[in-house]
C-alpha cells in the first residue's frame, strides 16, 4: 500500500517493477465494448515496456494492454494483428489520469480527461483471455511490469462517455 492522489495513507497500490502484481479472474472478456480507467503514478520512465493493465493470455491474443514503453502511454490490442494509440510521453513522479475506451471498431487513450490518441480496431475481438494484470502482463514472465503508484482502478464491460471519462479525471 501506498500514499493516494490525495495523500492518503494506504489509499493506493505500489508497484516496485520486479515482483509486485495483482490479478483479476473475469469470467470472459468483453469482447466489443469496455472501458479500463485508473489513476497512475509512474516513478521510473527509462525503462521497457511498463504494463499499467494488461489482459495477455498468448501471443496475439491480448484484448487490452494500457502500457508505458520508455516514458510514453499507450492504448494496445493484439488480435490476429497489433494495433495501438498513439504514445503520449510522461514525466515521472505526478499522478495521471489514464483511460482507454474500446467502442466497437475504436480504440481511444485518454490522458487527464482528454482525448489524446486513437486508433481502428476490431469490432469483435475474439480472445481467451480471463486474467486481468495491474501492474504486469499476467502470463508473460519476461517482466512488463510497472514501477509506480495506481489508484482508484475501474474496468466496465462498456463503452465509457467522453463527459464520464473527464468526470473520473476530475475527481481529485
Amino acid at each position: 500500500m501506498a500514499p493516494d492522489r490525495a495523500g492518503n495513507a494506504d489509499g493506493a497500490v505500489a508497484f516496485n517493477g520486479t515482483d509486485s502484481a495483482l490479478v483479476y479472474t473475469l469470467p470472459f472478456f468483453p469482447q466489443q465494448v469496455y472501458t479500463l480507467s485508473a489513476w497512475v503514478y509512474p516513478e521510473d520512465l527509462s525503462r521497457d515496456l511498463q504494463q499499467i493493465a494488461s489482459a495477455w493470455c498468448r501471443s496475439m491474443d491480448d484484448p487490452l494492454r494500457l502500457c508505458i514503453d520508455h516514458g510514453a502511454l499507450a492504448a494496445q490490442i493484439e488480435a490476429g494483428n497489433s494495433y495501438s494509440t498513439q504514445s503520449i510521453p510522461l514525466e515521472p513522479g505526478r499522478w495521471y489520469h489514464v483511460a482507454m475506451v474500446k467502442d466497437g471498431a475504436r480504440l481511444v487513450l485518454y490522458l487527464d480527461g482528454e482525448p489524446v490518441g486513437h486508433t481502428t480496431v476490431p469490432v469483435i475481438v475474439h480472445s481467451s483471455a480471463t486474467d486481468l494484470g495491474i501492474g504486469f502482463n499476467p502470463h508473460y514472465s519476461g517482466g512488463e511490469r510497472f514501477q509506480g503508484r495506481i489508484d482508484d482502478l475501474h474496468f466496465w464491460a462498456r463503452a465509457a462517455t467522453a463527459d464520464e471519462i473527464k468526470e473520473l479525471a476530475a475527481e481529485k
